[in-house]
Formats: C-alpha cells, sequence, structure tokens
C-alpha cells in the first residue's frame, strides 16, 4: 500500500479499467469522472500535474525504505497501477520556506488485495507498511470512519518527525470501482490546516 508516500467497497477482484480518467482542472476545481469525484483546492496554491506527482512518489520511496530494497522493488512494480493525479502546494516547488503545505489525490488498483473493501482495511495495511519504514511516526488519531457530503470515507491521523521537525498528515480513503481512492493533508500549523479542512470539505462523489 503507497499511501504513506505522500510524504506520498469491493469484496471480489476487480479488473483494471482499458481506460484511467486521470481528470481534469477548471479553476481551481478537479473532476474525475471515472469515480465520479469532485475537489477543490485551496485559491492560489500550485497544482503539479500527474507526471510531476510519479517523480516525486519516486523521490518519497527512496526516502522512506532507503535501507530495504525489497520494499523499494515491491513498491514500484505496485506502482505500475498507481495514479496520482494531483498534488497541490502552497507555494512553488523549491521556495525558500520551512515547509509547504499540500493536498495530494491518488488511487491503487486492488485486484491484488480483494479483501480490501472499504477505507478502513486500506488503512490498516498503510499503517503496517509506515512502520516498515525508515521514517519516525505516531498515531496522532486513529482509524475512524468519516462522512464527508453524504460519502463514507476513513480518516487517519499521523505526525511524522523529519529533519528535527513534526510534520502532521491526514488520510481520507475509499474504495471505490477496485480502487483505494486517497486525499492526503499535509501540514505543519493551523493557518494552513484551515485551508486543507476547507478544500476536504468540498469532495464530492456523485455515488
Amino acid at each position: 500500500m503507497p499511501l504513506a508516500l505522500a510524504l506520498i467497497g469491493c469484496a471480489t477482484a476487480p479488473s483494471t479499467p482499458t481506460t484511467m480518467d486521470y481528470g481534469r482542472f477548471e479553476g481551481n476545481v478537479f473532476t474525475n469522472d471515472f469515480f465520479s469525484l469532485s475537489i477543490a483546492v485551496p485559491e492560489g496554491w500550485v497544482v503539479q500535474d500527474a507526471a510531476t506527482m510519479a517523480r516525486l512518489v519516486k523521490q518519497g520511496t527512496d526516502m522512506l525504505y532507503s535501507d530495504n530494497e525489497e520494499m523499494k522493488r515491491a513498491i514500484e512494480v505496485a506502482d505500475v497501477e498507481n495514479m496520482q493525479f494531483f498534488g497541490a502546494y502552497q507555494y512553488p516547488l523549491g521556495s525558500a520556506v520551512e515547509f509547504n503545505p499540500s493536498v495530494i489525490l491518488m488511487a491503487e488498483n486492488l485486484k491484488s488485495a480483494p479483501g480490501v473493501v472499504d477505507g478502513g482495511d486500506y488503512l490498516f495495511h498503510a499503517k503496517r507498511m509506515m512502520e516498515q519504514s525508515s521514517v519516525e511516526f505516531r498515531i496522532v488519531e486513529d482509524t475512524r470512519p468519516v462522512t464527508i457530503n453524504g460519502a463514507e470515507l476513513h480518516a487517519l491521523d499521523i505526525a511524522i518527525t523529519y529533519l528535527g521537525n513534526e510534520i502532521r498528515q491526514r488520510y481520507y480513503t475509499r474504495v471505490l470501482n477496485g480502487f483505494a481512492v486517497a486525499v492526503v493533508i499535509t501540514w505543519t500549523n493551523d493557518e494552513a490546516l484551515s485551508e486543507l479542512d476547507a478544500s476536504v470539505s468540498t469532495l464530492r462523489f456523485a455515488r
């Protein structure tokens, strides 16, 4: 489960769709027809496309599993069927800031994990993977069900210690169309969290 790389209900094995809708932006609103979802990113934030996100996830893999080559290889194979739709950052990448808050949308094909039937199952495995990483983290608020605009998801809050700083992350996950869909927000201060919460509050699924 690559959910922890954001730094990064189907009971039968689904098949990979022949075409995947990578979505589109109209203004600051992202829409994906395959998952019938939409979400607005904070106004003025910098959006990175799917190609840039794939590169960032590769960098995250190398950082998290620097001392575990077997895990890195497993993730690289899994990445063939992982989609990073976008990342929206408060500042342009490379800006001279202490930390760059973000909201990221991604999905993972669950054809090899038919037992994952909801977001809680997915986060269970995500936590196990985090425990195998080289990054120090703690659970702030464990997996729990949440409802956003009528859609049932599961959420998990963690804190990551990196270069002496504490970084907060929250994962929102839902299983849909044989995929685990995840919105991941990352922040270090209440001001950024307020903007990210406002973004998540716009998340809508048509079904």
